[in-house]
Parts: structure tokens; sequence; C-alpha cells
């Protein structure tokens, strides 16, 4: 029999493969570059998004801002046209009213056009509507202007008690409350008894709206 060659065991183990722990580290280092590559181009992504939109939005607000403005021209407009056809309204009914002839009466005067914001303060109606016209003359022919004075007098009723600029312009002109008992704040009942100038019973005027008639006392 042949002589048996004895085995001999090695008691070292086998060398593992290097490549394993490589692999992986690879495959984690791809996955945190790529992971940053895509949140980095997420994040570009977010800002163009965002940048388009804030640049829609300012140029819609600009387009809206630009219509807002033109139609608060064109409103202007509107109202600066009304505003003058108002006044061209109001300039012809006065120019209307002033060369308008004066109507007789059967006790001898004429009476002369009234404005409509006047009508219920007949004679006194007459003479600011005259004042209103800037014609001396015209205002010279009034019933009841003597000159450079009017002698009718007046019984003056009034809408609310007066205003404290009115309460003054009666007492300037001589005006007094002929309600008794009744303080001059609530007084709505004023008389003038004397002839006064025309330029002071014009005063009156610009309170036409808080009075409600006039009756002359003078009439004669």
């Amino acid at each position: 029999m042949p002589d048996k060659k004895p085995i001999y065991v090695s008691s070292t183990p086998p060398k593992s493969s290097s490549s394993g722990p490589i692999v992986l580290i690879a495959i984690i280092v791809a996955l945190l570059v790529g992971g940053g590559v895509y949140y980095w181009q997420n994040m570009e992504a977010r800002k163009l998004i965002k940048a388009n939109e804030e640049k829609i939005r300012t140029e819609m607000q600009n387009k809206l801002n630009a219509a807002e403005n033109q139609i608060t021209k064109l409103t202007n407009k509107l109202s600066e046209n009304e505003n003058k056809l108002t006044e061209l309204e109001k300039n012809q009914t006065i120019n209307n009213l002033c060369t308008a002839a004066p109507t007789p009466t059967e006790a001898g005067y004429n009476i002369y056009p009234i404005d409509t914001k006047y009508e219920s303060l007949r004679h006194l109606g007459e003479l600011f509507t005259a004042s209103d016209c800037g014609d001396a003359d015209r205002l010279s022919k009034i019933f009841g202007v003597s000159g450079e004075n009017y002698t009718l007098g007046a019984n003056i009723s009034l809408n609310n008690n007066p205003s404290t600029d009115l309460q003054t312009t009666f007492k300037q002109i001589g005006f007094q409350c002929i309600q008794k008992n009744t303080a001059n704040a609530s007084c709505k009942q004023w008389q003038l008894k004397n002839t006064v100038k025309v330029i002071d019973i014009l005063k009156l005027k610009p309170f036409y709206q808080e009075l409600q008639s006039y009756d002359c006392i003078n009439c004669g």
C-alpha cells in the first residue's frame, strides 16, 4: 500500500473580501449626495415658484391699481362735467330770472322773479334774487327799496331754533324776538319794525335755509 501523506489543517481562517464595506459606503455616499442634490433642487424650485408668484402678484396688483386710478380719473371727470353742467344750468336759471320782466300787481307795484330757493320769502325773496343778479339798477326797483333803504320791515318765522350766527345777524340788523318769555336761542318768531339799509337786510341771504316765511309790516 502506498504511504498516506498527512493532511494539514490550517488554523488561520480565510481572509474575507474588503469590497463589501466599500460598496456600502459608496451606496451611502451616493444616497447622501443624491438626497442633497434633490433637496437643493427642490429648494431652488420652490424659490423659483415663489419668485414667479410674487412677480405675477405684483404685476396683477399694478394692473389693478392702474385700473382703479383710471376709474377714479373717469369718475372725477364725470363729476366735474356734471358740476359744470349744473353750474351752467344754475347760471342759465339766474340769467333768465335776471332778464325776465316783472309782473305788475293791482296794488300798483311790480313783482320781480324769485329764485325757487327763496320762493317762501315773498318780497325778501325778490330782494335776494335781484341781489344774486348783481344788478344794482334792478335791485333798486324792488318793492320796498327806497334809495339805499329797505322800508317794509319784516316778520320772519324760522324752521328751527336760530343758529348762533343768525341770532347775531338779527341783532345787528335790529330784529327782536316777539315770542313772549322765549330766549333768543330758541326764538322762532322775529320782527323788524324800522327802516334799515338794504345792505343790512341782505345780510340775511346766507341764512335763507333757516328762514321759513316772511311777511312785511310796512307794506303800505
